[in-house]
């Protein structure tokens, strides 16, 4: 791949490396994802050569191509299906309270008088 990158691909990468992974970050709300996105997002600025018109254009570019590709992630079949792990949690957690509870009345009654 650093046959494909020219010294001027480097210093762009550079310069917007860390804004496109916060924004990634604060997106996707995930390392891993973060880093994916902010990997692709590269790969397609080193595909496109896309030229802009000035800087204020070179970086609303780079955050466009960000929002876009945490977008296309939260669109996901993937993603659609997956629940969060805190709420699975404490939807079980719940379920079993009140079962041990159930549970506990149901033993209670059984038991003689005496």
């Amino acid at each position: 791949m650093d046959k494909l990158l020219r010294a001027d691909d480097l210093e762009v990468i550079e310069k917007y490396s860390n804004a496109v992974y916060r924004m990634a970050y604060s997106l996707v709300k995930n390392k891993y994802d973060a880093d994916d996105i902010h990997q692709e997002v590269f790969a397609i600025y080193i595909v496109k050569r896309p030229k802009f018109e000035n800087a204020e254009h070179e970086r609303a570019w780079f955050m466009r191509v960000t929002v876009n590709l945490c977008k296309n992630l939260w669109k996901t079949a993937w993603r659609r299906k997956v629940v969060s792990l805190d709420e699975d949690f404490e939807e079980n957690i719940e379920m079993v309270a009140e079962t041990k509870d159930d549970e506990i009345i149901d033993v209670v009654r059984t038991l003689p008088n005496n």
